[in-house]
């Protein structure tokens, strides 16, 4: 996956996946059962809706879950409806933050 055989998506998630363990020095990987998504548009600002959409427009096999997901739903409502008959372009256009290093601030 984190040669993107699996495509962008996986690759990605895969790839933050490895940066968060770097970042608490957790030395692999363990089994999961089910993940949470964020998903509150008040915490994750416009770049991260943007990202969001851009998932939402890969093909279906490419934006799959691979275990059971659970997300809350509070911020849904609030979500830009846009134009559906236009596809978003991915990766997005503009530049979305990547996940923190250990020089940045939390």
């Amino acid at each position: 996956m984190l040669a993107g055989e699996a495509g962008f998506a996986p690759q990605w998630a895969m790839r933050h996946q490895v940066a968060v363990g770097q970042f608490f020095d957790a030395p692999d990987l363990v089994p999961v059962g089910q993940a949470h998504i964020m998903a509150a548009t008040e915490s994750l600002g416009e770049a991260g809706v943007v990202w969001l959409e851009g998932l939402a427009a890969l093909l279906e096999p490419q934006r799959r879950v691979r275990v059971p997901t659970i997300t809350e739903l509070a911020g849904s409502p609030s979500l830009p409806t846009g134009d559906s008959s236009k596809p978003t372009p991915w990766p997005p256009s503009r530049r979305v933050p990547s996940p923190p290093s250990r020089r940045s601030a939390c």
